[in-house]
């Protein structure tokens, strides 16, 4: 089961395609399927973002103790995808509050287990990642 992230705003987002040869962070607009998710939020404009791994559990670093080669370069991935969404997040609430919605796949009509209001800058640090059925609410 995957970790989903659901991103809202009251503006279109810019979009951010997957590259099967280069997988990075990404958003892209909701399939049929993820329509669901729109009765949690109040925004109109509801996106999906994914990570380096295709879903929302490659945003997630920190949590595990180190070791070896593949843990650093998934560590390493991970973080990249972690600041990006930062990053997009930031730029994206300047012009007015971003919500938020983390849930595993097949959990999306599920109503939120708790809301919490954070900051662009809360998503990352010294280790991150997102709790299910929580939902954010970034202000402006």
């Amino acid at each position: 089961m995957c970790m989903m992230i659901y991103i809202a705003s009251d503006r279109p987002l810019p979009l951010i395609e997957w590259h099967d040869e280069s997988p990075a962070f990404h958003v892209r607009e909701l399939s049929a399927d993820e329509q669901v998710v729109r009765a949690h939020f109040r925004k109109a404009f509801i996106y999906y973002a994914g990570s380096h791994e295709g879903c929302g559990c490659g945003f997630a670093y920190g949590r595990w103790p180190a070791d070896g080669e593949d843990y650093t370069r998934e560590d390493a991935a991970a973080r990249r995808s972690v600041r990006r969404l930062s990053e997009y997040l930031a730029s994206a609430a300047r012009d007015g509050a971003i919500e938020l919605l983390a849930c595993w796949q097949g959990e999306q009509e599920a109503p939120p287990d708790e809301y919490v209001i954070v900051s662009s800058s809360e998503i990352g640090g010294p280790s991150f990642s997102f709790k299910a059925g929580r939902f954010l609410l970034l202000p402006m």
